[in-house]
């Protein structure tokens, strides 16, 4: 198999669909005076929609709609990821969405670290999740685009109220028994892939893959809330009453469930450290980012192993989705990520702190 291609084009309305969104929204009691399809979203059809209302004529409305004032968003589960044809979805996913903005525990996390929010939920149908709206610029957007972004404060307040999530989240029991079909699916499809590509590689043993390919289990006591698919292209910014300190929301939580936070760090770093390489990495997003998780986190998350864990899975992911045009690789980066993935992965298996110590990981080491 090869690495996964992901499409970023703008797509009116799923494959399946015979009608458009607004006779959806219909079938749903559910009526808008605008819908416009958004690029975001690898896995989920979204829209903004604005002036939503429900029907005036029905009587008992087949979804719940709470107040909105405000434009909001639509995201839609079909039965395949929207941008990768090779992956197959939960259609009902979306209700992990919905319950996890219900969640008390993340209401206790925002409440801890208030400059980072999570969407309010606004409404939802069977495959649909409907929420508020959180500002059209995402992170990784933002630091390409606008110098005039703190980005080491981005960083720092999201690192901090990833800890403080990760850290509610164990053993809680509202969320220690949150499962996610397809989040198991697409991992098992990311550890098969990896075991194969590094089955081809003479620098690697049979019992090296077996140890990287460890990290895809780690042991159920290290397990908390883990939202999966958390990075700075997932976190929305809307201004603030400082232009340089944005409001920030961390959003899709489609495959949330209780599981390893390794997994949430892979993806940042992943996505971080492709960014900085390509747009410059002096103004600390990363830095700041590990720096305030281990702060907050404390050996009682981010210990060796965990560390050893995120330069493994980095490495996997790299291996997963690179080149792709979702952080607008060329084919050489994508060399250059398999190649710098590989020595990720040897240095996690082999708990190589020294080698450790001198990349990115660094501050997840103090």
């Amino acid at each position: 198999m090869g690495s996964i291609a992901v499409s970023t084009e703008v797509i009116e309305q799923p494959p399946s669909w015979q009608k458009s969104v607004h006779e959806y929204l219909a079938e749903n009691d559910l009526k808008c005076q605008k819908a416009t399809p958004l690029q975001g979203g690898a896995s989920a059809y979204i829209w903004k929609l604005e002036g939503l209302a429900g029907q005036e004529s029905c009587s008992r409305p087949k979804s719940h709609l709470r107040s909105v004032s405000q434009a909001c968003i639509m995201k839609y589960g079909d039965e395949t990821a929207k941008s990768v044809a090779e992956i197959k979805m939960s259609p009902d996913r979306m209700s992990s969405e919905a319950r996890a903005m219900n969640s008390k525990v993340l209401a206790q996390v925002c409440a801890e670290e208030p400059s980072v929010e999570i969407p309010r939920l606004v409404g939802s149908t069977d495959q649909a999740v409907i929420m508020s709206w959180a500002g059209e610029t995402d992170l990784r957007s933002a630091y390409i685009k606008d110098q005039n972004l703190d980005a080491r404060d981005a960083g720092s307040r999201i690192g901090r109220w990833a800890a403080i999530m990760h850290r509610a989240g164990r053993g809680n029991p509202e969320v220690e028994n949150w499962a996610c079909s397809t989040r198991d699916s697409v991992l098992k499809l990311e550890e098969d892939h990896l075991r194969t590509r590094l089955s081809g590689d003479p620098n690697f043993t049979p019992e090296d893959v077996e140890r990287a390919a460890a990290a895809f289990h780690a042991p159920d006591d290290v397990h908390t809330l883990s939202p999966y698919d958390f990075r700075p292209m997932n976190t929305l910014l809307r201004p603030g009453q400082d232009a340089s300190r944005p409001r920030i929301t961390v959003v899709d939580w489609e495959i949330t469930g209780y599981g390893d936070p390794a997994f949430d760090l892979r993806m940042w770093v992943a996505e971080a450290i492709a960014t900085e390489a390509k747009h410059g990495g002096e103004r600390g997003l990363l830095e700041g980012f590990l720096t305030a998780y281990r702060q907050q986190a404390g050996d009682s998350i981010a210990d060796t192993a965990f560390v050893c864990r995120v330069a493994i899975l980095v490495g996997s992911i790299w291996e997963f989705l690179m080149p792709c045009s979702l952080w607008d690789c060329t084919e050489a980066d994508g060399e250059h990520y398999r190649k710098a993935g590989r020595e990720y992965i040897r240095a996690g298996i082999d708990a190589d702190r020294n080698w450790l110590s001198k990349s990115s990981l660094a501050p997840l080491l103090k």
